[in-house]
């Protein structure tokens, strides 16, 4: 299989991407994809005996939040970050995407690039590049869109992945909806992939669904892991996409979302983002009380299909039949559906097929299925679901509206043009997102 490399940019993308490792770690072992043995490889690859090696680059302006994550690494005592694979600076990029992306960037391009090159070199089949990074600040949002181009043009055989942690619309920070639409105008451009993983949903669930009152930073970065771990774990193709063939998937191939997935996900360039959903999430104090059913699972995920729901407590079940799933109020792309448990190959997933989910010209096979029969743990039955759809929509209308309000006041725009970024490139990379938000519109 395909090696992927980690590229960890940001404080929270260190974090985030450190979590979503040790979850695989968990989940799949020592998967050969992402983790390497210590030393030079020999006949019969990773081993037990000695901790494996992270493949992955940790990138930030500031030190701490990698030395944070290669101590928590360690710690483990299953798998490590390698020793050398850390470009650190010693200054910030002041919540400024101009300053990360035209200066910063730039500066750490080379150094940053030859550590994901050795990484590259270091397998015997390279798949892609998966960067994690947050989209509100300056390092991970500008530094992270940098690094993402720059694969882009070194490695344009390589699947480029983003999994982007949308800040909360809470948060303090002026200039944050700036940030948030250069970033995805920019990472439209030169990813494959975006996977938008919603700090407000994420929020919402520890709270309601899992019931932790006040949940930290590291819940949140857990249950973000618990959403993309099963989406890089091996699973099988099914025969069937629940109605048809599964993309022209190949039965008994391993998948993984950095390949046939991606290429089905995001086949055509006008559409890039993704979002993943989580079905069923369990409170701590319920495990070992709670056994699903696959009706029980795939319901209310077909359900939040329909509605465009976010978070499992929050389905809208309003004109659903009794026993059935409600009109489609908006319109997919393309699905990905995951499923882990006993009887994955089997269960019927018929309500997540029908024609009226999708796109009038979304293909003739618009649903992936592929199936782990490994529990996710801690529930016997699971499901994720990533999905390229209208879902996005809600909150890019937020976003254009937030950041063309304040363009429009020319509000801090001058805080761009010291980092070298002009108001005639500001004012493209707005209408870039605007396209974007005319595109989902019109699916």
């Amino acid at each position: 299989m395909a090696a992927v490399v980690t590229v960890q940019v940001g404080q929270c993308g260190n974090q985030v991407g450190m979590r979503v490792l040790d979850a695989l770690m968990h989940d799949a072992g020592a998967d050969e994809r992402f983790f390497r043995a210590p030393r030079a490889p020999t006949r019969g690859g990773l081993s037990g005996d000695e901790p494996a090696i992270a493949r992955a680059v940790l990138v930030d302006m500031e030190p701490k939040a990698v030395r944070d994550v290669t101590a928590a690494a360690g710690a483990t005592g299953r798998w490590s970050y390698a020793a050398g694979r850390t470009h650190c600076e010693q200054g910030g990029s002041g919540n400024n995407w101009a300053h990360g992306y035209y200066e910063h960037g730039p500066r750490c391009a080379q150094a940053v690039t030859e550590l994901i090159r050795a990484e590259l070199e270091a397998a015997e089949r390279a798949g892609g590049v998966l960067i994690y990074q947050a989209l509100a600040g300056g390092t991970g949002s500008g530094v992270g869109a940098h690094i993402a181009a720059t694969v882009r043009d070194e490695w344009p055989e390589l699947a480029v992945v983003s999994g982007a942690i949308w800040p909360s619309e809470r948060g303090d920070v002026a200039v944050q909806p700036y940030n948030v639409a250069l970033s995805l105008a920019a990472l439209a451009e030169s990813a494959d992939g975006v996977v938008l993983l919603e700090n407000d949903s994420m929020q919402q669930l520890c709270e309601r669904v899992l019931k932790l009152p006040r949940p930290s930073h590291d819940d949140l970065n857990r249950l973000i892991a618990r959403h993309l771990a099963p989406l890089l774990a091996p699973s099988a193709p099914r025969a069937d996409g629940g109605g048809g063939p599964a993309g022209g998937a190949r039965p008994g191939a391993a998948f993984s979302l950095l390949a046939e997935p991606l290429a089905h996900l995001c086949a055509h360039p006008a559409y890039r983002l993704l979002c993943a959903r989580l079905v069923p999430q369990t409170p701590v104090r319920s495990l070992g009380h709670t056994a699903n059913r696959w009706t029980a699972v795939l319901r209310p995920l077909a359900q939040m299909a329909a509605t465009d729901g976010r978070t499992e407590d929050a389905i809208d079940w309003s004109g659903a039949p009794d026993g059935g799933v409600s009109q489609p109020r908006s319109r997919a792309l393309a699905h990905w559906l995951v499923l882990r448990g006993a009887g994955a190959r089997e269960a019927d997933v018929g309500s997540l097929a029908r024609e009226r989910l999708y796109a009038p010209w979304a293909g003739a096979s618009p649903l992936l299925v592929s199936a782990n029969e490994r529990p996710l743990s801690p529930q016997d039955r699971a499901a994720v679901l990533v999905s390229n759809s209208q879902l996005v929509l809600p909150p890019l209308r937020r976003l254009a509206t937030r950041a063309c309000a304040l363009f429009a006041e020319r509000a801090y725009v001058h805080q761009y043009e010291r980092h070298g970024m002009g108001a005639d490139e500001l004012a493209m990379r707005l209408a870039q997102l605007e396209q974007l938000v005319h595109s989902y519109a019109e699916l």
